[in-house]
């Protein structure tokens, strides 16, 4: 087999693994989404919460999508308009129930550790001594590792701006943001304010 053709194999080969091995992130920007308002809850004309689900998958990030889902949890969406006189903390002050069970979001860290790309590299057993088909092989992985770090990075970045775990609303204030809960998609939620 000729050089060149080792290359078009390689080339190839390393299209297809790089294809389904990792995948850069698209930002989600949730202040610029579109919430129904069939998901949402107003709580004593005071304090208004929609949300939404799939915002991963809306913006063509499907492979966070496919492992926020493998790990049990979903990634929503959520704005909060505060219309009280009062200071709202979040969630401390707001209680996200189904109609069976009260959920308290994940903390960032741990949304973020449950929905990140692996960085484990594949593992090759390459019966040949041909230096050429190891290079391309070894280039591939870090090619892979290159993509997932760097989608890493700017999903991490996004949550770090935009997790609304532990933020604070002040009066009269519209924030948007996201959270992680272990939910199923689509599952309704309801709002109560916590006495």
């Amino acid at each position: 087999m000729k050089l060149k053709d080792y290359f078009k194999i390689l080339l190839t080969f390393g299209a297809l693994l790089i294809l389904g091995c990792a995948a850069p992130y698209r930002l989600i920007e949730p202040q610029t989404l579109v919430y129904p308002e069939t998901m949402g809850t107003t709580i004593n004309q005071e304090i208004e919460i929609t949300y939404r689900y799939k915002v991963l998958e809306a913006k063509d990030n499907k492979r966070y999508e496919r492992i926020a889902k493998r790990n049990g949890i979903s990634l929503l969406a959520m704005r909060i308009a505060n219309y009280s006189q009062d200071t709202i903390y979040f969630p401390e002050d707001i209680l996200i129930k189904t109609e069976s069970a009260n959920f308290h979001p994940l903390e960032m860290d741990e949304a973020i550790d449950r929905m990140l790309q692996f960085n484990e590299l594949p593992s090759y057993y390459i019966e040949s001594d041909d230096p050429w088909l190891f290079l391309g092989v070894v280039s591939t992985d870090v090619i892979i590792m290159s993509v997932q770090n760097k989608a890493n990075k700017r999903f991490i970045k996004e949550m770090e701006e935009y997790y609304l775990v532990y933020s604070s609303i002040p009066p009269g204030e519209v924030v948007s943001g996201l959270i992680a809960l272990p939910v199923r998609q689509n599952t309704r939620l309801f709002f109560e304010k916590r006495d």
